[in-house]
């Protein structure tokens, strides 16, 4: 993957007010890490309190989950470390589900957005047994103690793109969320306005833990096999402000967010 990087003077950057351009709060394809664990190359490191005695790994330029043993959380922080709140923030990745939880009662989740250093995760996607296993629905929730909306039935072995566009309102108990699902060979439109969400999640319920609502990064979670289900193929992954950012594209103009001058990013996909 060629990727060509040109550093923004200051006088280039006064002309092009920040809030005027997709910005990339994080972005890994995983090209130059060597097979192995994850944890330790690029910005990934095992979340704060929490062990592992199953690594995730990465081969290929992809990484996977699975699910024997206590499994793993890591996360990966923004580029420059920086903490977003407010707005509107996508997060999308590619992936594949080759087997699912043994429990289809009660999935846990395998993404979500980091917080407060990456000790806390909110926005949460989730994967569920369906069909008896032949089929599995991906569902989401604002926090672990809310419960889990789930949508249609997706294809074991299928690569999926995923995309979620989570509203981050101000105050407790107001956030929503919208959920897009599409095969890879099948890629989303450019137009965000004629997509149908996969699955729409709002945060209402007091009984709960208030929303986080200032982000630091993104995680994964390989966990338990009654809970998890067994995941290939993740990759893309993207965070940023619009939806083009997190819609894999040749030669798409992007801001990096990070210390220092500003860098206008042509990527394209494998």
């Amino acid at each position: 993957m060629l990727r060509t990087f040109i550093s923004f003077g200051l006088a280039l950057a006064a002309l092009t007010p920040l809030h005027s351009a997709p910005i990339v709060y994080f972005a890994d394809k995983f090209n130059s890490y060597l097979d192995g664990d994850l944890v330790g190359q690029g910005r990934w490191y095992q979340a704060p309190g929490l062990g592992s005695n199953l690594p995730v790994q990465v081969s290929g330029g992809q990484i996977s989950l699975d699910r024997h043993g206590a499994g793993q959380n890591v996360r990966a922080n923004f580029f420059g470390d920086v903490t977003i709140s407010g707005g509107v923030i996508y997060y999308g990745f590619d992936f594949t589900v080759l087997e699912t939880p043994v429990n289809p009662d009660f999935p846990d989740y395998f993404a979500g957005l980091a917080a407060n250093g990456g000790i806390g995760i909110s926005a949460l996607l989730y994967i569920r047994q369906e069909d008896e296993g032949q089929k599995f629905s991906l569902g989401f929730s604002h926090v672990i103690s809310e419960e889990n909306t789930f949508g249609a039935e997706l294809l074991l072995g299928v690569p999926y793109r995923v995309i979620v566009r989570y509203h981050n309102v101000p105050g407790d108990f107001n956030d929503t969320t919208d959920v897009f699902v599409s095969p890879v060979a099948s890629p989303f439109s450019a137009d965000e306005n004629s997509l149908v969400p996969y699955l729409t999640d709002g945060y209402f319920s007091e009984g709960n833990f208030p929303e986080f609502n200032e982000f630091t990064g993104i995680g994964f979670r390989q966990a338990d096999p009654l809970a998890a289900a067994v995941v290939t193929g993740i990759d893309n992954v993207i965070v940023g402000n619009e939806y083009a950012v997190v819609v894999p594209e040749p030669a798409t103009a992007l801001v990096l967010v990070g210390g220092g001058a500003l860098l206008l990013m042509r990527r394209s996909r494998k």
